[in-house]
């Protein structure tokens, strides 16, 4: 089986989203979790290619300034 997922990118996420809101960062262990069983289950990557998508949407709504790509001011 191949591997599934990238922990970078997944650790990186968790990080930017425990920093908003702790509740979303349980939220966000559970959703991974459903997701690499679902990766596995059908051997795609698509779930987990759209768990990273919903949560980069999220830190982005959040405002995180680092998701829109911003730039110091001044």
């Amino acid at each position: 089986m191949r591997p599934l997922g990238d922990p970078p990118v997944e650790a990186a996420l968790r990080a930017t989203v425990s920093a908003l809101d702790l509740a979303a960062a349980d939220r966000f262990d559970q959703e991974l979790c459903a997701a690499r069983q679902e990766a596995e289950r059908t051997d795609s990557s698509a779930p987990l290619r759209l768990f990273v998508h919903r949560w980069r949407t999220y830190i982005a709504g959040a405002g995180y300034p680092a998701a829109r790509g911003a730039r110091p001011s001044g």
